[in-house]
């Protein structure tokens, strides 16, 4: 048995039936990339141990790898290993490695409804400034990864309290500490990208920001992958 095939028994034994045919979708789909089958190892190993939150990290990394695939680039999963970047892109004779995180939702923390005299009430939700603060957190994590080459860093938000404007300002304020020499953006470090299940009135649903000046190529990766959006 293929670890694709251990990956969809395993999924659909573990979470309720309309989640894992979702993700089985994803799967089928994923399995003519490079490298596809260590990824469904790790979703198989997560989905016996009944780790659902490790489960949907992995379908982070298919999400952006289906992203970049529907863009004509060359996508594969684990190019140098376990211990090596998430994914490996290429087009045109121009590559780059992928580090991607999903930022997980926070238990009991993501209502966007209370209940105040019998009645729904909407409240403010979310902690701006935490929100920042993790981006930034998860992100300075990611730089120490990107150690030689081109490499991108792909955020995925599965939690209410992480939008797009934090993952902007956090780039910013990384941005204005790597110019005080507060930190060190690797030579190689491009851009980061932010996706979630939410798309914005005018259709955008991933959104780039570059963490140094951004040339040819890949100034048009940045520009392609705003469009796409993810799979």
């Amino acid at each position: 048995m293929t670890w694709q095939e251990k990956a969809i028994r395993q999924i659909g034994e573990t979470l309720d039936p309309t989640q894992a045919n979702a993700l089985v979708d994803y799967v089928k789909a994923a399995s003519s990339l490079k490298g596809s089958e260590s990824v469904f190892r790790r979703i198989a190993q997560a989905a016996k141990a009944g780790n659902s939150g490790a489960i949907l990290d992995y379908f982070a990394e298919i999400r952006f790898a289906l992203t970049f695939a529907k863009l004509q680039f060359d996508t594969a999963f684990e190019p140098l290993g376990r211990t090596g970047p998430d994914l490996s892109v290429s087009r045109n004779r121009q590559s780059a490695s992928v580090e991607v995180k999903r930022l997980r939702p926070r238990a009991k923390r993501d209502e966007l409804v209370s209940q105040s005299g019998g009645e729904n009430e909407l409240v403010q939700y979310g902690n701006p400034e935490m929100a920042i603060k993790k981006i930034e957190d998860e992100l300075l994590a990611k730089l120490r990864q990107v150690k030689v080459g081109i490499g991108i860093v792909a955020f995925w938000s599965d939690s209410i309290t992480f939008e797009d404007i934090e993952f902007e300002l956090a780039i910013r304020h990384i941005q204005g500490d790597a110019e005080k020499g507060i930190h060190r953006v690797p030579d190689g470090l491009l851009f980061s990208l932010y996706a979630s299940d939410w798309t914005s009135a005018r259709g955008q649903q991933l959104y780039c920001a570059p963490l140094k000046p951004v040339s040819e190529p890949f100034s048009i990766w940045m520009e392609e992958l705003k469009k796409a959006g993810v799979s």
